[in-house]
């Protein structure tokens, strides 16, 4: 059940959706509702339609860093056409242009996709600007997605949209990874990704959140200023989600964007019961993951575990193998773990049981054993949790 706050705030976010201005409710607890806008990155429009003086400063800093994004998205697009390199901006520096007020469209960071083989040279480039390079050389690092971070902004230079791992499925990668064939450019430089792509690759980023690192208000929106102000060939976008097996998920955030912002997609919603909405709405504004954490609070180590165990979908008999599986881990995890395996050729493959000796020691110096050991064997004591998060990924239309 929403609270009088939630119910504001969704209010007046679809008030901004449609261009009108937001009267709040005598005796609204203004600290509240602002505490809510700030944590959704929404404080500035919360300022801009009610012009409540606790977000006033929020307003301004949004307006002036993107001030300061476009003047810097100009240095960058100079630069890669003296290196010569193809680009794509995606996601949230795209999307604001569907906003009534783009600058309102709050980002944590700039997302770049550039071809692999440009990738150093357009780390290069980001690094003359000013940038310095986040550490992605330690074994824990993301080491597909370079960041780089300035005093103001935060830029994610990528090669591919979506990585294989354990939250998305084969045909997703193999998707997003016609990115460039999925775009236009007027200058053989700066590529925008086509509209349907785009919009499905949004819906695809919302899965994945949903499964990993939790999900807020403003992924909703962006869905929702999409369905309203692009120019979406919906027959076509029905085409790829339901190649993509995307179809069923959609159409939940459909119901879900109806609900909260009363956008109506042309595509039919799937029909949501009331405790699924709130389930949602709750994920949605407290920023959780369709998940469970275990003892020592290890969130993304317990998602990660689920996926790998769903895709597998261990029996009775299969559950030990799964568990060794864990233990004993293959080439390719350990690849993912261990970047510098893959450049030993076949010698990485004959080394494979020296890796997991040096795991086990490394287990036991770390103090880690123990925990490992119980991670192993999960499969035989978390069976009904793991029911009870496929019966909710299964009311989003994920599984």
């Amino acid at each position: 059940m929403l609270s009088s706050k939630e119910k504001i705030f969704l209010n007046m976010l679809s008030d901004f959706l449609e261009g009108n201005k937001t009267v709040l409710p005598e005796n609204s607890d203004i600290n509240s509702l602002s505490d809510l806008a700030r944590a959704q990155e929404c404080d500035a429009i919360l300022f801009y339609q009610t012009r409540l003086s606790s977000s006033n400063s929020s307003f301004a800093a949004v307006s002036y860093y993107a001030l300061n994004r476009k003047f810097l998205l100009k240095q960058l697009h100079t630069a890669f056409c003296e290196k010569n390199i193809p680009y794509i901006i995606f996601k949230g520096t795209e999307i604001a242009k569907y906003y009534p007020k783009p600058e309102l469209r709050a980002m944590g960071d700039i997302d770049i996709l550039v071809k692999q083989e440009d990738k150093e040279k357009a780390a290069e480039i980001i690094t003359e600007l000013g940038f310095i390079r986040e550490n992605t050389h330690s074994q824990n690092s993301n080491n597909h997605e370079w960041i780089f971070f300035s005093n103001q902004f935060e830029i994610e230079l990528h090669h591919r949209l979506l990585y294989n791992d354990d939250f998305n499925l084969d045909i997703h990668t193999a998707f997003t990874d016609m990115a460039w064939e999925n775009s236009t450019t007027d200058d053989g430089i700066y590529h925008t990704l086509k509209t349907e792509f785009h919009f499905v690759f949004l819906l695809l980023h919302i899965r994945k959140h949903i499964l990993w690192s939790g999900i807020g208000i403003r992924q909703f929106l962006d869905i929702a200023v999409m369905i309203k102000n692009s120019d979406i060939d919906w027959v076509n976008t029905e085409i790829l989600l339901n190649n993509l097996e995307l179809l069923p998920f959609a159409k939940t955030c459909f119901a879900l964007v109806d609900k909260f912002f009363g956008i109506s997609s042309p595509l039919t919603p799937t029909h949501i019961s009331d405790e699924f909405y709130n389930t949602a709405i709750k994920s949605i504004l407290e920023g959780n993951v369709v998940s469970f954490s275990n003892d020592s609070g290890d969130e993304k180590l317990d998602n990660q575990y689920i996926n790998r165990f769903n895709k597998e979908n261990p029996n009775s008999l299969k559950k030990l193998f799964f568990a060794l599986k864990l233990f004993f881990p293959s080439y390719i995890i350990l690849c993912d773990k261990y970047p510098h395996l893959k450049k030993l050729g076949i010698i990485g493959y004959i080394i494979i049981p020296l890796m997991w000796i040096h795991r086990a020691v490394g287990s036991i110096f770390k103090k880690t054993a123990i925990k490992g050991i119980g991670y192993s064997v999960k499969p035989f004591s978390i069976s009904g949790k793991i029911k009870e998060r496929n019966d909710l990924l299964k009311q989003w239309g994920i599984m």
